[in-house]
């Protein structure tokens, strides 16, 4: 199965992380290593994503420091190996 990081600007409470975290867990599900990162802070669905025994990322980024986000978002898949990110929001 493939190695998957879902990549979302945030994981407050909201119409897309939710998604995110049915997505997660239905990957998940079906065999699929999945991992969650965020630009944002480690928010209210980064724990339900956490407390349904998925892995999280979150970098801390402010709207005007995104960019330096780049740097860990690209160490993070170096790291871990994702043969695929989907990206929302971005």
């Amino acid at each position: 199965m493939s190695r998957l990081l879902l990549l979302n600007t945030d994981l407050e409470l909201g119409g897309t992380p939710e998604v995110i975290r049915q997505l997660e867990r239905r990957l998940r599900a079906a065999g699929h290593a999945v991992e969650v990162a965020c630009l944002g802070r480690y928010g209210p669905v980064a724990e339900q994503i956490v407390e349904q025994g998925g892995v999280v990322s979150a970098f801390d980024r402010r709207a005007m420091s995104v960019v330096s986000a780049v740097g860990d978002l690209h160490e993070l898949i170096g790291e871990r190996k994702f043969d695929r990110v989907l990206s929302f929001l971005m």
